[in-house]
């Protein structure tokens, strides 16, 4: 029985997975997409693939609640914080107050996370 190749989204999931953050696909769809890792290394690819026109979008990886409260539950609070730095604001606010309102997280979690997510903010423009 053939193996069944991966979708695109399987692809992309992949990639985020493995740190990859923005996939670059060629309009004239000669060739696979791209993918790099921060917006520093685009420059330098669109140089080398200069005949080529790109459509450039970040890979995003849609957190629900419920993992991002099993994971902070099972000490891995660094990686909610930066998973919610990398996210739109909103999932912050949804943590925030839907963890407060399940008793997962308590006052004392929503300074560590409002000061962490600060000084990440802070090194940003430093």
């Amino acid at each position: 029985m053939p193996r069944e190749l991966p979708t695109q989204a399987e692809v992309d999931q992949g990639m985020h997975d493995k740190g990859y953050r923005y996939k670059l696909t060629p309009l004239n769809a000669q060739f696979q997409p791209l993918f790099t890792k921060t917006l520093d290394q685009i420059g330098p690819l669109m140089r080398d693939y200069k005949d080529t026109k790109f459509l450039v979008h970040p890979i995003r990886y849609d957190w629900n609640l419920a993992d991002l409260f099993h994971l902070w539950k099972h000490g891995n609070q660094d990686q909610v914080i930066t998973i919610l730095s990398e996210d739109h604001p909103g999932l912050t606010a949804l943590f925030l107050a839907q963890g407060i309102a399940d008793n997962v997280i308590n006052r004392s979690d929503l300074n560590t996370v409002a000061n962490k997510l600060s000084e990440l903010r802070q090194a940003e423009f430093n």
